[in-house]
């Protein structure tokens, strides 16, 4: 995607007010390289937790949303998709903190740079943030996890009616 599309497609539509970096050709390199708010990150959280839906508009294409939160045709102990880190209740999850051991069973994040996290979970209609610096080293990341598992943890299920 051209970083003209991402802004124009993605951030105006969502009333993002975000920085993008892009490569010298102007094409976005996707993963990383978002300047945002906290705020703004949260819109985009929740742009996946709406299945990329907006204000009623489809932003991102039908089933885009369910691809980049499912598990690769890959070694099934992977638990990257496409973007987003899932957490699996499987044997030998890699990176191994990805491990559940308590629900919600749902949630997929984007994680960045030293512990921005973006932390989404459906069944419990939540998007948490988390805007801070730490080491990427020792049981940082997986002390971050079971943070953010534990604070979605704490919010009901949400049921349909």
């Amino acid at each position: 995607m051209r970083g003209d599309d991402l802004i124009k497609n993605l951030f105006v539509a969502t009333g993002m007010d975000a920085l993008v970096e892009y490569d010298a050709a102007g094409t976005y390199l996707g993963g990383s390289l978002v300047w945002a708010s906290a705020r703004d990150f949260a819109k985009f959280g929740y742009l996946y937790l709406r299945d990329g839906v907006w204000d009623g508009e489809r932003l991102l294409p039908e089933g885009w949303v369910d691809f980049s939160r499912s598990h690769p045709e890959g070694p099934k102990e992977n638990v990257y998709g496409a973007g987003f880190w899932l957490t699996t209740g499987g044997a030998d999850p890699v990176p191994s903190y990805q491990q559940r051991d308590a629900p919600p069973w749902d949630s997929f994040a984007a994680e960045g740079h030293e512990g921005q996290t973006i932390f989404i979970v459906p069944s419990r209609d939540l998007v948490i943030v988390r805007l801070g610096i730490m080491s990427n080293e020792g049981e940082n990341w997986p002390d971050l996890f079971r943070w953010n598992q534990t604070i979605a943890g704490a919010f009901p299920e949400v049921t349909t009616e």
